[in-house]
């Protein structure tokens, strides 16, 4: 499926069989993770005790206590007060998404943000660091996927600028770039609430993502899967978009990252 078409259609798997992964699928999800953990700040937590994570997150855990029921979960733990691993490690867990769901498996983010920390070290097993979210993960039940409306999302010139935050892009400006495409199946890419809180600065051959009214964690999560689509989008039009993460809050925005284009 081409990316664009992938972005268009994607929702989360909220509901999955009731059926436990074989050890096929178990055996690449290892690697897929042991190759994910090298180098990296963030690490991901496989737990296949799934009875055990869901009743004790039941209630606590997820949007407004709404917890996901799999077969699977994936941790993606993180430093205390590191801002850069969470970014890089939810760019990560979103490349892992679209590397399950090449082999049948479908998965939905749940927060962990609002559950005491003892409960989730019991369930994952680390001793430091933390886990604000978790990747529920299985067969998906059968579902429908249907294209979202274009009016469900922002225009380009809500979240795209030239030069500073103050300066909206135009559709021509981008298209001189090379850029409409990309940022036009950008506003498909998920966030937390479908809030899109993502702004994007062109300044000559570099871009910067700040996150407006930023909100902690979640919106980190949130730069670092726009982050991930912006990368696999920019292939498709010849750009190898490696990003220098570096958070920073600057009043009403805060400065996530750039990238050369």
């Amino acid at each position: 499926m081409l990316m664009s078409n992938f972005l268009k259609s994607r929702i989360s798997t909220r509901e999955f069989k009731n059926k436990e992964l074989n050890e096929e699928y178990i055996s690449k999800i290892r690697q897929l993770l042991e190759e994910k953990n090298k180098n990296s700040k963030s690490s991901f937590i496989l737990s296949l005790n799934s009875k055990n994570i869901y009743d004790s997150l039941n209630g606590i855990g997820g949007y407004s206590g709404f917890m996901i029921k799999a077969p699977a979960y994936i941790a993606l733990h993180t430093p205390e007060n590191d801002e850069k691993a969470v970014v890089e490690g939810a760019f990560k867990l979103e490349s892992i998404i679209s590397e399950l769901e090449e082999i049948g498996l479908g998965s939905c983010w749940v927060t962990l943000k609002d559950v005491e920390d003892e409960i989730k070290k019991q369930l994952f097993g680390y001793a430091d660091g933390n886990i604000f979210y978790i990747l529920a993960i299985g067969l998906p039940q059968r579902v429908e996927f249907k294209q979202r409306k274009i009016s469900e999302r922002i225009g380009i010139d809500q979240f795209v600028f030239i030069n500073d935050l103050n300066t909206p892009a135009s559709v021509e400006e981008l298209e001189a770039r090379g850029l409409d495409d990309l940022f036009f199946y950008l506003r498909y890419a998920p966030s937390a609430y479908n809030k899109q809180p993502w702004r994007f600065v062109i300044k000559e051959n570099e871009v910067e993502l700040y996150v407006e009214n930023f909100n902690g964690v979640e919106n980190l999560i949130d730069s670092g899967i726009i982050m991930y689509y912006f990368k696999k989008l920019s292939e498709t039009i010849g750009i190898n978009a490696i990003w220098e993460i570096s958070p920073n809050n600057l009043g009403n925005y805060e400065y996530i990252a750039k990238t050369r284009i």
